[in-house]
């Protein structure tokens, strides 16, 4: 399917391009190495912002979600409008008990959609997390095995051959699935991974023509100039690659007692002995195993936009701690835009150095973790980032306040005398004194452990107070409350609350 001109796609876009929201958005991606989070994105915002940024701002992306049934739905969302240039990356298995470790449908689709990324083409590819970290080969070894072949060049047919073999194609007497070629004298069958397939005629060593092939009727068809071929399997093994590999799996088979000889050892014998004879088919599974390898991320062009779409949320906490290390270390070595899609708070503050957040696709404020957290513009936002007190104000004068019956210093200015406004103190930023030194009072009510810290609701006359403290106090028991002036924050009354 081709892809939508611009001329089509504009006036379903044009609310979203021209509002000052998206301009707003667009400006705060302005960098080289941009970790971007947009906390509280709608579900329907990411289509339009996904097409903006492939047709107005010219820019390849690769969304990596929370796995294949996340993927497989946005993409469904996206290829209408996006056509051949939207790709979707399927998750793969590596099993060494099986003797082919994954259909070739899934095989194609990845080599097809990594074949994109390399090509030079914009794109768009959406993958699960665990499909864009499988181990792969250099950028460059897979990008070595994509080849064109032309009407009237001039190359043997045994060359031809080996190039399809060593990009991953297996020899049929008919071609029959993706990934297959087939020989028949001066003839060249290819059914490619991308699943069009061609007929080749050669006349010495030359091709003297290409055309389609109706694989259900092995009947060639119409006449084409060129056809591009992608590798069949998106690991492709130099033969640099394979005596390596063949290296250290003879160090795993000698170190195996016949005792413990298995089907997995039996199984990786065999792996050994035909990757030995020149079978490169099984490369996948061999990297994985036993060489350096890279993830689908590596294959982004430069310029490109990461868009990781939620991607840790079906993880327990200790791997969505490890997985959030490695995607910013990923995004740091390759220094691209890196748009984080997050509903989670923990998340937003860090894995970004700029925050967007949203609320029912209006921006709500823009600013480093450090801004949004200390420095809320509405109640909105500091509920949205984190626990906070939120309480009715008097803004006396400049630096002067007024909550709970009485009057507190604090750091703002620019608020017009005794105008009514919201007081925001963050739980941790309340101490906990003797009953008669601090400028509250109170009484415990309950007390929760937290893991580090103990979090006490503690009622006053006029308000009850969220305290996160590392030290206990018994429930039942009054307290006093006090709060520097740099930790009391003041915001306008939000429309809504004025209302």
């Amino acid at each position: 399917m081709q892809q939508q001109p611009w001329a089509q796609i504009s006036p379903l876009l044009k609310p979203l391009t021209e509002g000052g929201a998206y301009k707003r958005l667009i400006g705060s991606m302005k960098g080289e190495q941009t970790k971007l989070s947009l906390f509280g994105m709608p579900e329907n915002g990411k289509v339009p912002l996904v097409l903006s940024l492939f047709y107005q701002q010219k820019k390849s992306i690769m969304i990596v979600t929370s796995g294949d049934f996340s993927a497989q739905k946005l993409y469904a969302a996206l290829e209408p409008a996006l056509g051949d240039a939207c790709l979707l990356l399927p998750q793969r298995t590596v099993q060494l008990s099986r003797a082919r470790g994954q259909n070739k449908q899934t095989q194609g689709l990845r080599a097809k959609a990594l074949s994109r990324a390399v090509s030079g083409a914009p794109f768009v590819i959406i993958a699960g997390v665990d499909a864009a970290r499988a181990r792969l080969a250099p950028p460059e070894d897979f990008q070595t095995h994509v080849f064109t072949l032309q009407k009237g060049q001039r190359i043997e047919i045994n060359k031809v051959m080996e190039k399809l073999a060593l990009a991953g194609y297996q020899r049929n007497e008919t071609v029959q699935e993706t990934g297959e070629f087939a020989v028949r004298g001066g003839i060249v069958d290819i059914f490619g991974a991308d699943g069009s397939a061609v007929r080749v005629d050669f006349f010495g060593d030359e091709i003297d023509q290409i055309r389609k092939l109706d694989v259900l009727s092995q009947r060639s068809q119409e006449e084409l100039q060129q056809f591009a071929l992608s590798p069949s399997v998106e690991t492709p093994l130099t033969h640099k690659q394979a005596q390596k590999a063949l290296l250290e799996m003879d160090k795993i088979l000698k170190n195996i007692p016949l005792s413990a000889q298995n089907e997995q050892s039996e199984r990786l014998r065999q792996l050994h002995d035909g990757i030995a004879q020149g079978d490169y088919t099984q490369s996948y599974e061999v990297l994985s195993l036993f060489l350096p390898a890279y993830t689908a991320v590596d294959y982004l062009p430069a310029g490109s936009v990461l868009l990781l779409d939620e991607p840790l949320g079906a993880l327990d906490l200790k791997l969505r701690k490890d997985m959030q290390n490695e995607l910013k270390n990923i995004q740091q070595a390759l220094g691209i835009t890196f748009i984080y899609v997050t509903h989670d708070q923990e998340e937003a503050l860090t894995m970004s150095d700029k925050i967007v957040v949203m609320r029912e696709g209006e921006i709500q404020q823009i600013g480093s973790p450090t801004d949004i957290y200390n420095e809320p513009v509405n109640e909105f936002v500091a509920n949205f980032i984190g626990e906070s007190n939120i309480i009715d104000g008097v803004m006396l004068e400049d630096c002067k306040v007024e909550f709970c019956g009485r009057t507190f210093e604090c750091v703002d200015k620019g608020f017009e005398k005794n105008a009514p406004v919201d007081v925001v103190i963050r739980p941790e930023d309340l101490k906990i004194v003797y009953a008669g030194d601090g400028l509250l009072q109170g009484v415990v009510e309950s007390i929760v452990f937290k893991g580090v810290h103990y979090e006490m609701m503690v009622r006053t006359q006029f308000f009850t107070f969220m305290v996160h403290s590392t030290m206990a106090e018994s429930v039942g028991k009054t307290v006093g409350l006090s709060v520097i002036p740099f930790d009391i924050h003041i915001m306008h009354k939000s429309a809504e609350a004025e209302a």
